[in-house]
């Protein structure tokens, strides 16, 4: 089984934060040093510099406010939605990955992890439907004949041969009905080991 690649390192992302900061930084300093050419008291450039530095660290934190909502918080909650669901028992969800395959991040692994997993129980479910349904099927067949032949026996003119018979196939089908339940729990072991 191969690995998936995950791009945790994203040189562009941190050329696109360090360019913005090193404006920010080059800008402060020629605001500092314009101010100081002006003649501007140091006391009044270090407010204009302490304004400066709050509105434009307002603004990162606003940036990544919204980075944080479109990378890490949307796909959170498409995980936690998908995960409810299938809490639930709905196995039909598909999560789509935000980034093509060769670029996936965690989120999108855990994405097609989760499309797996929903596969793969959708697949159990229905087997588990059937063979409910096949097992009830044998249950009921000679449990049927028991209790039809049961009732006839409860006639009192029946001949000694037929008394016989019909005892004969309430016994085979009570074996019949025992075998199918002590394979049912062996399953059942064999599926707990």
């Amino acid at each position: 089984m191969a690995k998936n690649k995950v791009s945790g390192f994203s040189f562009i992302g941190y050329i696109l934060f360090f360019i913005p900061l090193s404006i920010l930084v080059g800008f402060a300093v020629m605001l500092s040093h314009s101010l100081f050419e002006r003649g501007v008291e140091v006391v009044w450039v270090a407010v204009i510099m302490l304004g400066f530095i709050a509105v434009m660290t307002l603004l990162f934190c606003l940036t990544d406010i919204i980075r944080r909502r479109v990378m890490i918080d949307r796909p959170v909650e498409q995980i936690l939605n998908a995960t409810n669901k299938i809490a639930e028992g709905n196995f039909n969800v598909k999560l789509l990955p935000l980034k093509p395959y060769n670029k996936y991040d965690e989120y999108d692994l855990i994405m097609e992890n989760i499309n797996k997993m929903t596969e793969a129980l959708s697949k159990s479910e229905i087997l588990k439907k059937e063979f409910i349904s096949n097992v009830s099927h044998e249950i009921k067949t000679p449990l049927a004949l028991i209790q039809n032949y049961a009732k006839a026996l409860l006639c009192q003119n029946l001949e000694e041969e037929t008394r016989e018979k019909y005892l004969s196939i309430l016994v085979k089908n009570s074996e019949k009905l025992s075998n199918l339940v002590s394979n049912i729990l062996k399953l059942n072991k064999l599926e707990n080991q």
